[in-house]
């Protein structure tokens, strides 16, 4: 009688993923997302060295912000922040954090939010940061980064203007849904 109702279950079990699998459940519940962008990040301040090939960018006062739109009916979809330190040591990647937008909605995420998403202090800005924030949503977003530097000098004073560069048509990479 055991063994039958062990089968039971057992069989019942399997019809489950099979039916998950051919017909699909999209959203946070599985974490099956259709849409995933990967955005470049810069954060904190790059101070000149004596050895350029130790610094990771040009010396300046770097800072990014990610926009975020939905312009579809309600869109849950993580964000996470992916580190990438040069070799031979590769970055840790933060647990997701779950966010909801409703139809035309928009959020971003800046420095700030990327070291609290990694457990930093989002107010060590005199320190530098780089990587990726990664987007997944079940509908397709609009992601649009803006980044800007202040270049600087050997003692970390600002030279010139800032630069500010947007960046349109952020790479979308589409799986298929089950």
């Amino acid at each position: 009688m055991a063994a039958q109702l062990n089968f039971i279950i057992a069989l019942i079990a399997i019809i489950i993923v099979l039916m998950l699998y051919f017909f699909g459940i999209k959203g946070p519940l599985l974490g099956n997302y259709d849409h995933e962008y990967t955005v470049k990040f810069t954060c904190g301040v790059s101070h000149a060295t004596f050895t350029p090939a130790l610094m990771p960018v040009n010396p300046g006062i770097y800072s990014t912000a990610i926009n975020i739109y939905s312009p579809h009916d309600e869109n849950a979809f993580t964000k996470q922040a992916v580190l990438s330190p040069r070799e031979p040591q590769f970055g840790s990647s933060s647990a997701p954090v779950n966010m909801s937008l409703n139809a035309g909605q928009a959020t971003n995420a800046d420095c700030y939010d990327i070291r609290t998403i990694l457990g930093q202090d989002p107010f060590l800005e005199d320190s530098f940061i780089e990587g990726f924030l990664r987007i997944n949503s079940p509908e397709p977003l609009t992601v649009v980064p803006v980044y800007t530097l202040q270049g600087t000098n050997a003692y970390g004073s600002p030279l010139g203007e800032p630069n500010i560069d947007v960046e349109y048509n952020v790479p979308e990479r589409l799986y298929q849904s089950r």
